[in-house]
């Protein structure tokens, strides 16, 4: 049995009817959920709001409780991985994709490559509903993929009443 790089690690099936993945907003998740419906599925597992990286240093007096607390706050946060025996796929999901993903996507790669030798990273992609021609072309030029789904019927926002 192997032991993945994140828990908790879920099937593609059960992502899909999951009323909510971690770390998401419904516009978000609603992308996410068109990218799994869509997919190859070429990964065993997934794993959502998936934390990287070692965070800040926090003074050794701190009790244990907040040394967690800062940690876990601190870390870099992958929205979603795919993991099957050999390779992983790290994937950031955004409304409109933007030139922050990029930066994000080559943070993510080099920390995961870091933290997780053994398990080589295939793919890094940005998932999203709209990406501008300079957006993409900037993410042509260095080689990072995008998937687009411009389909996806975003959630209605939901007016306060003052």
């Amino acid at each position: 049995m192997t032991t993945w790089p994140f828990t908790p690690a879920v099937s593609r099936d059960a992502a899909l009817v999951a009323p909510y993945l971690a770390g998401f907003q419904g516009g978000e998740q609603a992308i996410a959920k068109a990218w799994l419906a869509s997919a190859a599925d070429p990964y065993t597992v997934y794993g959502f709001n998936v934390r990287i990286g070692e965070g800040v240093d926090v003074p050794e007096d701190v009790p244990d409780f907040s040394k967690r607390f800062v940690k876990m706050t601190t870390q870099k946060r992958i929205d979603l991985v795919g993991a099957r025996e050999g390779g992983v796929g790290l994937y950031e999901v955004k409304i409109q994709a933007n030139l922050g993903a990029l930066g994000q996507l080559l943070g993510y790669r080099h920390l995961w490559q870091l933290g997780y030798p053994d398990w080589p990273v295939d793919e890094i992609a940005v998932l999203c509903k709209y990406i501008s021609p300079d957006t993409m072309s900037v993410f042509q030029q260095h080689g990072l993929a995008f998937h687009l789904f411009p389909d996806v019927d975003l959630p209605s926002l939901t007016r306060i009443q003052a």
